[in-house]
């Protein structure tokens, strides 16, 4: 087997999601921007962001 983090069963969020305190200021420029894409959209855009 591989020494892989899982995410918990059941729950919606990859291994590999980083909290927002841990992003990039790159990351969390991109993350903002897709919120608000979302918000703008009534959730038609991105409508997985608030699995991230």
């Amino acid at each position: 087997m591989s020494n892989q983090h899982k995410a918990a069963q059941g729950s919606a969020a990859t291994a590999g999601s980083k909290k927002f305190r841990n992003m990039s200021h790159f990351e969390k420029t991109i993350y903002v921007g897709k919120v608000f894409l979302f918000l703008l959209t009534f959730g038609f855009a991105y409508p997985s962001i608030l699995l991230d």
